[in-house]
């Protein structure tokens, strides 16, 4: 992290992802519940040089270019409504109001539910797997029910709430605090009425204060969030926060009693708030009542809906204090060392979040990723947090599962080359497509060419990554690729140990090598395998923590820097086969640290080539005669 801090902190001067005439925006959030007291329009703004883990806005977080848009155009987008309607009728805006906060405790148990496996565990349902699903429509349904909507376009009956102002997040606001100035200027001369809420994860209280820039961006808001989001202090039940370490202050009241003062929330924002973090101060584990699942098990039939406030109230009664009891029963919490590893124990399927099968991914040859769901450690950088929630996957039997497998079909890759230089040559593309992806998201704060803008050069680079797709087609055209190796990675294998088992069996047996990702080091492995009986199946393990607070790895089949690969059988260290061995151990040697990774730039040729063509259908080979060689020699680093 400290290497990636120094190089950022010395490049982001000679930038140009930010100006001080556009703001770097990734979106806006309409009528929002969950940005700040109130009913709130937010803007994301794009990057952030922390690298947390189990970020939930990768998108933001990452270092590049998005939608520059002038801070005066910001400000109308986000202020042109003043209200934001939601499906309720017949009730006053107080007590309307109420309900909905409400309706997002509830929300936010539930997501506690789904995210937290311990709260699982002690449900005592015998289908564990129902129950997850079950919950998961509530979930959904709530979501879709908290849902702000444009007033223009809503039925006139429906409730309208003001809006109370606007909360500028990321990212990382406070990498653009000149442009940041503007749009709260712009904002308050549009609504004088409204509040300025600022995200920050990246300065403390007293860091803001002491710089005299950042200061003065405070001294223009109502309210700051400080803290950057801790995995081990997680907390996905509060409306506002995602980590308890986290804090919103009162700017007015901190500034003048120069010391950091909570914000005051009223009255409704408090009582729902109480509610949906209830459990946690209490100990208790909230469990979908049975009444309650038998109501859901209708809905995801679709006998019933719940589309609006009155018909949530039909299905599940009166939305008050009481409404918690009768949907939830809340029991005691007992405290647990760790979570089980036969934490699927009950059930015969795999909670998968996806698979992905594209020709460029890589472990011992070209392989299908299998990434599982649900975990207790973070994921890695650049995957998405939600796949260590256990609830927010796909439910597949071990049969449908291998099925799937079975059915993809092989690439075939348009190149004239000889068995083992075709797979050398694929291989180096996927090793250029990952650095290149990495470069992107994290690196590439400026055009390596006084040619051409850094918008123009990231047009050059997508046409390149592209070309690479192209090589590859499930038509026919060229040598046929199968792959052979099955990687299970993303979520802990050992809390899905069981079904695993059978599903490594058969994947052996129908000739598939298999590697797997386990999120504990070595000298753990060691003591887990004598508990799991997949192992006897696997060929290789990649072992280690898959998160480390700095730039993703640049291997794609490691998640993280500090992860180490060995063969399952013996546990000794993995040695690629030879035509692998020297190309991966320079390639990694060349790009270890960041000014080599951001350093690296395409050929003169091929970025001739797509300043004047895009990417087209066409061989390896045919591609070359027009642009030069495709295949980069990582030991010398001539292209």
């Amino acid at each position: 992290m400290a290497t990636y801090r120094r190089w950022l902190d010395k490049s982001l001067k000679k930038q140009t992802i930010y100006t001080q005439k556009y703001l770097n925006v990734q979106k806006y959030n309409f009528g929002a519940l969950d940005e700040g007291p109130g009913v709130r329009h937010a803007v994301f703004l794009q990057g952030c040089p922390n690298f947390c883990p189990g970020c939930r806005n990768m998108e933001a977080k990452k270092l590049r270019q998005n939608k520059l848009l002038p801070p005066q155009s910001v400000s109308r987008d986000i202020t042109r409504a003043r209200s934001a309607k939601f499906t309720m009728t017949g009730h006053r805006k107080d007590t309307g109001f109420q309900k909905i906060l409400y309706v997002n405790a509830l929300r936010h148990i539930l997501w506690d539910i789904l995210n937290t496996h311990e709260y699982v565990l002690a449900s005592g349902k015998n289908d564990i797997s129902e129950y997850i699903r079950l919950a998961k429509v509530l979930f959904t349904g709530l979501s879709v029910l908290l849902r702000g909507h444009d007033p223009s376009a809503a039925p006139r009956d429906w409730l309208e709430l003001p809006i109370q102002g606007v909360t500028i997040s990321g990212g990382e606001p406070l990498l653009q605090p000149v442009q940041v100035k503007r749009l709260i200027g712009y904002v308050r001369e549009r609504r004088p009425d409204w509040d300025i809420c600022l995200y920050s994860g990246l300065y403390s209280w007293e860091e803001m204060l002491n710089d005299p820039l950042l200061r003065s961006v405070v001294e223009m808001t109502d309210m700051v969030k400080v803290g950057a989001f801790q995995w081990k202090n997680e907390n996905v039940a509060h409306f506002y926060f995602g980590s308890t370490n986290q804090i919103l202050l009162d700017s007015k009241k901190s500034l003048a009693h120069q010391k950091p003062v909570a914000y005051e929330y009223s009255m409704e924002i408090e009582a729902g708030l109480q509610m949906s973090s209830w459990h946690r101060h209490n100990k208790r584990v909230p469990v979908l009542r049975d009444d309650t699942l038998d109501i859901l098990r209708l809905i995801r039939l679709g006998t019933y809906t719940f589309d609006m406030y009155e018909e949530f109230e039909m299905l599940f009664g009166k939305i008050d204090k009481s409404m918690f009891r009768r949907i939830f029963e809340f029991k005691p919490r007992v405290e647990h060392k760790s979570v089980s590893r036969n934490y699927f124990k009950q059930n015969t399927t795999l909670n998968i979040a996806h698979v992905d099968c594209t020709p460029l991914a890589t472990a011992e040859k070209q392989c299908v990723n299998v990434y599982l769901q649900g975990s207790e450690k973070p994921p890695a950088v650049d995957t998405n947090p939600g796949m260590c929630d256990i609830g927010f996957g796909k439910e597949m039997t071990v049969d449908s599962l291998l099925d799937h497998l079975r059915k993809i079909p092989p690439w075939y890759f348009a190149a004239d080359r000889k068995e083992e230089k075709l797979e050398f040559c694929r291989l180096n593309l996927a090793l250029q497509n990952r650095l290149l992806d990495v470069q992107t998201d994290y690196f590439m704060l400026h055009s390596p060419s006084a040619d051409m803008t850094l918008k123009q050069y990231q047009r050059i680079v997508g046409f390149y990554q592209k070309q690479v797709q192209l090589f590859f087609s499930l038509k026919g055209a060229g040598r046929k690729v199968r792959c052979k190796t099955l990687f299970l990675r993303g979520g802990d294998a050992l809390l899905q140990a069981n079904a695993l088992s059978r599903f490594c069996r058969q994947a052996h047996e129908a000739g598939f090598d298999i590697w797997v990702e386990i999120p504990y080091p070595l000298q753990n492995i060691r003591k887990i395998l004598a508990s799991v009986d997949f192992m006897q199946y696997v060929d290789c393990i990649v072992c280690g923590k898959p998160h480390k607070k700095d730039f993703p790895c640049i291997l794609p089949f490691q998640s993280s820097i500090d992860q180490c690969i060995y063969h399952a059988d013996t546990l000794s260290p993995w040695r690629p086969r030879h035509m692998w061995s020297e190309q991966i151990m320079a390639y990694a040697q060349a790009f270890k640290n960041p000014e080599t990774i951001a350093g690296y730039t395409l050929p003169t040729s091929i970025i001739n080539y797509f300043q004047h063509h895009g990417p087209k259908a066409l061989s390896v080979e045919s591609f070359e005669q027009l642009a030069g060689p495709v295949e980069t020699d990582w030991i010398t680093k001539k292209h």
